[in-house]
């Protein structure tokens, strides 16, 4: 009765791309039992190259601008990410986590004295 208990309580998650594990062999899905926790990396989403492109762990705040088609497959409650996760369990504070990210930088921003160099040349695009 164990054996079958345990046969009947074993789920197998196919993968959407094989990985190579630990002893070089190509694994296409994953064998879950009942009861194990399984950890998603939001950053390996956030920083995959298949989304954003090669230059996916580069700093680029122009990105947004115009946001790489691949990355509209991603599951998300904000901007094509997953740090707030996605669906029914993504995270109930995204909205004030934004709000309170945009407060502090107000506040940091005021604390400087920011102005244009005067050598600066600005080359407008043709």
């Amino acid at each position: 009765m164990l054996c079958r208990e345990c046969l009947w309580r074993t789920e197998v998650v196919p993968l959407s791309e094989p990985v190579i594990d630990k002893n070089g062999k190509e694994v296409n899905e994953i064998v879950l039992k009942a009861g194990e926790t399984i950890f998603v990396s939001m950053a390996a989403f956030n920083w995959s190259t298949k989304y954003w492109g090669p230059d996916a762990h580069e700093f680029k705040p122009e990105r947004w601008a115009n946001p790489p088609e691949e990355s509209s497959g991603i599951p998300h409650v904000y901007a094509n990410l997953m740090s707030f996760f996605a669906g029914p369990r993504a995270c109930i504070g995204w909205r004030f986590a934004l709000a309170e990210t945009k407060a502090i930088l107000f506040v940091l921003l005021r604390a400087f004295e920011f102005e244009i160099d005067p050598q600066l040349v600005v080359k407008t695009k043709s």
